[in-house]
């Protein structure tokens, strides 16, 4: 089932993208097969009488200000499953074909590591509940698709991933996180800022606080080299709660180009970043082959489409 689950995730979400809703009344349901590394379909449960608000402000620091101010009034539940489709991939790969999966490795850097582990997202799945506000973009004079979040994610999950393994662990994590995806025929822009704390129920798995930040921007028209456009970049730092210790730093950059494949215009490009382990987030058998200080490298493909 695993290995069915990781190729049939992995081809959906890096052939095509796929994003869908549909309202009853003032709810909605949404579907978004647009990343590799997360998938996901739920509910939008509104507690007002009225439907998902419009939000139009040109600059984006406008929709942080008018999102933060209603953070403790919330008026949307969300009801979430995700899957991350290459970690899941990875996992598959290392089970059940281990001597090729052995062999994608050079040095001290291990290629299917390298392109399936998710910064912010060590596991195959999760399911999860949201409540705070929410919005949809709108401009006037032209079209704009996308959302904007705030508020309070609590997720559960019942497997942790360490180095292309899946380990069984029910974990418990609660956040709170300022979120946004819009998008315009010439132009994608999404950006993430989370605080957060998981408490795993594995007794070698520590319990971590955690923040995090990711920002992706493209840019289908841009030719010329900008620093700013089709630029992505992320962040981020785990702690752990007993003693309190910085565990593991991690980051990542990429840099994207404009293309066509035939008529349709897409995005290529490369993300490149490691994650250093200061201290031991395993304990028991499980942190046996931990180095401290030690460097793994991150290599992410990017297409826009």
């Amino acid at each position: 089932m695993l290995r069915m689950y990781g190729i049939f995730f992995l081809f959906t979400a890096s052939a095509f993208s796929f994003t869908a809703d549909r309202q009853f009344g003032n709810h909605e349901v949404y579907l978004d097969f647009s990343d590799a590394y997360y998938c996901s379909a739920g509910f939008y449960f509104s507690l007002t009488k009225s439907p998902i608000e419009h939000f139009s402000a040109e600059r984006e620091r406008d929709l942080y200000k008018y999102l933060l101010k209603r953070f403790f009034f919330p008026r949307i539940l969300v009801i979430e499953g995700g899957a991350y489709p290459l970690p899941v991939a990875g996992a598959a790969l290392r089970h059940y074909a281990y001597s090729a999966y052995n062999r994608m490795q050079y040095r001290n850097i291990h290629f299917v590591q390298s392109l399936t582990y998710s910064i912010d997202f060590p596991e195959p799945w999760t399911v999860s509940l949201f409540l705070g506000n929410v919005v949809k973009f709108t401009e006037t004079g032209r079209e704009v698709q996308g959302r904007g979040y705030t508020g309070l994610l609590l997720s559960y999950g019942n497997y942790h991933i360490k180095d292309n393994i899946l380990i069984k662990d029910h974990w418990l994590e609660g956040e709170t996180k300022l979120k946004g995806d819009k998008r315009i025929p010439a132009q994608r822009i999404n950006w993430s800022y989370r605080l957060g704390g998981r408490l795993h129920m594995h007794p070698e798995i520590r319990d971590l606080v955690y923040f995090s930040f990711v920002r992706d921007r493209s840019d289908f028209v841009e030719q010329r080299f900008n620093i700013f456009k089709n630029t992505n970049f992320a962040f981020r730092g785990d702690f752990a709660f007993e003693p309190f210790s910085l565990i593991r730093l991690s980051a990542e950059v990429g840099k994207k180009y404009p293309a066509k494949i035939g008529r349709k215009k897409t995005i290529l490009g490369f993300s490149f970043g490691i994650k250093m382990d200061i201290n031991n987030p395993y304990l028991g058998t499980l942190g046996e082959d931990f180095s401290r200080y030690g460097v793994g490298f991150i290599f992410k493909p990017k297409f826009t489409f």
